[in-house]
C-alpha cells in the first residue's frame, strides 16, 4: 500500500491540494495527541470519536495505512476495548510520521 495516494485530490491545483495537506497534518498530529490523551484517560468512546475522526481525513487525502489502523483502532475501542494495546498506538503514530515524511520529501506542502 503506497504511503499516500492522492488520487481522491488530483483534481485539484497543486496549491490546493499543499494547503489540504498542510492542514491534514497539523489537525491529524493534534487529533492523534488527543486520541492518546482519551486512552491515557480510559474514556474509549471518545478515542474511538478520535480514531473515526482520523479515519474520514487520512482516507479523503489518501493516507490509507493510517486510514486502515485507525479503523482498526476504532472497532477494537467500540466493540472490544478489553483487546486494546498501546502497540496500535505506536503504529499508527509510526503511520502518520511516514505520510508527513512522505509529503515533505516530495514537496508537497
Amino acid at each position: 500500500m503506497p504511503t499516500l495516494d492522492l488520487i481522491n485530490l488530483k483534481e485539484f491545483s497543486d496549491e490546493l491540494i499543499s494547503q489540504i495537506l498542510t492542514i491534514y497534518l497539523a489537525d491529524g498530529k493534534k487529533d492523534i495527541e488527543e486520541l492518546n490523551k482519551a486512552v491515557e484517560d480510559n474514556n474509549f468512546s471518545e478515542a474511538g470519536k478520535k480514531a473515526h475522526k482520523i479515519t474520514g481525513s487520512s482516507k479523503t487525502v489518501g493516507a490509507l495505512n493510517v486510514a486502515e489502523l485507525t479503523e482498526q483502532l476504532e472497532n477494537t475501542l467500540e466493540n472490544n476495548p478489553h483487546e486494546f494495546s498501546n502497540q496500535q498506538l505506536i503504529e499508527l503514530s509510526k503511520a502518520f510520521s511516514d505520510v508527513e515524511t512522505h509529503i515533505k520529501k516530495h514537496n508537497l506542502i
